[in-house]
């Protein structure tokens, strides 16, 4: 599958089977950041905010966190 076909029918597919774990933390642990912090900056963040954050957010290689 290209990434640029990957939509929100994936999105329940991919978090369903995560959810077999039996655990909601892991779920929010792994999805959370992606789901929440990551598209207001795919839509509204400048290009060197997406270059610099979006990869790396995607691949794994850095941590999102929310304050809340």
């Amino acid at each position: 599958m290209k990434p640029e076909e990957f939509d929100s029918f994936h999105e329940l597919i991919l978090l369903d089977e995560v959810a077999r774990c039996g655990s909601g933390g892991v779920s929010w642990g792994l999805f959370l950041g992606l789901s929440v912090g990551l598209p207001p900056i795919m839509h509204f963040g400048s290009k060197y905010l997406k270059d610099k954050v979006a990869r790396e957010c995607l691949t794994g290689e850095k941590v999102r966190s929310i304050a809340v």
